[in-house]
């Protein structure tokens, strides 16, 4: 069974919020450590509109980072040896997470041999000028 994880970027702030990072109620606008507690808190409030969710995939990249929905990745075909950059992001038609591009749309990410040669280099909020490479 995968582990059931979110992240959130908040607008307002312009941060990434992860699990336990901190609890103090500045930081999580009054919400505490827990991913559901965090999730619930803020669905039922008026913070909701700050912030865009993230589902974690329920894998990792070859070095072991956890795969979110809206990280930047890079990902090296074993066969023709090129690189490319995808988004990650959640297929309602497929039910699974999926790498996008202008290129591939909707490349599923599911295979574990794959995922060897896949490296988050970052986050659609944080590195937005990654995509320009690959999308």
């Amino acid at each position: 069974m995968r582990d059931i994880k979110f992240r959130a970027w908040n607008r307002e702030k312009n941060i990434m919020v992860y699990d336990n990072e901190d609890d103090t109620c500045g930081y999580w606008d009054g919400c505490y450590n827990s991913n559901i507690g965090m999730i619930n808190t803020i669905l039922n409030s008026k913070y909701y509109e700050q912030y865009d969710f993230m589902q974690y995939a329920g894998l990792k990249d070859k070095n072991g980072k956890e795969i979110y929905e809206g990280d930047i990745i890079r990902f090296k075909d074993r066969i023709t040896n090129k690189e490319d950059v995808f988004t990650v992001k959640y297929s309602e038609e497929r039910a699974s997470f999926v790498l996008n591009n202008k290129v591939y749309d909707e490349m599923t990410i599911n295979v574990r041999d794959k995922i060897l040669l896949v490296e988050v280099i970052g986050n659609i909020y944080d590195n937005p000028e990654l995509l320009e490479k690959g999308e």
